[in-house]
């Protein structure tokens, strides 16, 4: 078939329309999680009282990510959010965060989303990790060194990685959603993140 200007923009329409209704359901499905952890306070021995619902984080990656993007512009509950390099679709991606958001992008990405998030309205975070593709930011990069072999990761070493991730998201959210100070280590222990824009 041959490809005009009509087809593009019919695949387009198509794909834009799919992400959008995908990111809603995701977003609803968190939504649904949300509903269900108040329920879970009391029948769960030794349970009650260890969550505090006024002070919840969402975060995800690729997908998961724009969903966690979606649910914080629309939900009140959202409080702080993270996006591991994904594309910010949703029915809307031009509504503005209200809550403070981690933006972390791989080498290539960076302000791939300035038109779903900026100019932000609260604080907002945005980060690269040089020398990671979007795979590097599952946990196949060291489940599976192959993927490294095959050009399907970057050249970050999949532990280091992980320590990157896990470190910032627990310094973002530590810091948003229980007072804590940032570390220094959050951004200025890792050479390989390149900050784009901070608070």
């Amino acid at each position: 078939r041959e490809l005009t200007g009509p087809l593009l923009e019919d695949f387009f329409y198509y794909d834009y329309a799919k992400d959008n209704s995908l990111i809603q359901y995701w977003a609803e499905d968190i939504g649904f999680i949300a509903d269900s952890l108040a329920s879970l306070q009391a029948p769960i021995a030794g349970f009650p009282g260890i969550l505090d619902l006024g002070r919840m984080g969402v975060f995800g990656m690729s997908y998961g990510g724009a969903a966690a993007g979606e649910f914080c512009k629309i939900d009140s509950r959202c409080k702080a959010g993270a996006n591991l390099d994904g594309t910010q679709v949703g029915h809307h991606w031009e509504q503005k965060v209200p809550v403070p958001f981690l933006m972390l992008y791989n080498e290539e990405h960076q302000g791939g989303n300035d038109y779903a998030y900026m100019p932000a309205v609260a604080d907002f975070w945005d980060l690269r990790v040089d020398g990671a593709t979007h795979m590097d930011f599952t946990d196949f990069v060291y489940l599976w060194p192959l993927l490294k072999l095959v050009g399907f990761s970057g050249s970050i070493d999949g532990m280091r990685m992980t320590e990157i991730l896990n470190s910032i998201q627990l310094d973002f959210f530590d810091h948003y959603l229980k007072g804590k100070p940032v570390r220094d280590r959050m951004i200025a222990g890792f050479p390989e993140v390149v900050v784009r824009k901070v608070p």
